[in-house]
């Protein structure tokens, strides 16, 4: 085997291949050392770049944990809005009542079978409007002079939602 090195060139997907140098650094290798280690610890028989119908069952997988992804942020935003909202009762207690991904109720109760005092409350208002509230804080602390970080803390809230709300308002 000779020593004489020659140049390659591929196209890889940007994430695909911030990854290939951050997993070089990490190393402690450059890009070229690091990817010959990677040929010389290959086996033949591995199972890891099967190029079979594994490939097709792990984009369902990624577009099923999307779809999770999405129902959490839905479920996330519910729960924002019922702390926001403080149902409480006397004793301090709250009462949150939340619907999963699949819209199945799913309730949190206290040990005993009486009745919630908070059964009885107005109910808290809409997502749809909660979201509007939530938009209108963003862009009011935004206009202040806020940074996006001192928006998530004074909020509570994530980058990407608080991003959104700016992005929407025209504030970039």
């Amino acid at each position: 085997m000779s020593d004489r090195q020659v140049q390659v060139n591929i196209r890889l997907a940007e994430n695909s291949a911030d990854r290939l140098k951050a997993l070089a650094e990490s190393a402690g290798l450059k890009i070229g050392a690091f990817v010959e280690r990677l040929i010389a610890t290959y086996s033949a028989d591995s199972s890891l770049l099967q190029n079979d119908s594994k490939a097709v069952q792990w984009k369902s997988v990624a577009d099923e944990l999307r779809g999770l992804i999405g129902g959490q942020e839905k479920r996330l935003n519910a729960l924002e809005m019922a702390v926001m909202s403080a149902i409480t009762d006397s004793s301090g207690k709250t009462r949150i009542t939340v619907q999963p991904a699949d819209l199945a109720p799913v309730e949190a109760d206290n040990d005993d079978a009486s009745p919630h005092p908070a059964d009885s409350l107005p109910t808290a208002p809409s997502l749809a409007d909660y979201e509007r509230q939530i938009d209108e804080k963003i862009i009011g602390l935004r206009k202040e002079g806020l940074a996006i970080k001192k928006i998530q803390a004074a909020l509570r809230i994530g980058q990407k939602r608080v991003c959104k709300a700016i992005k929407e308002a025209g504030l970039e």
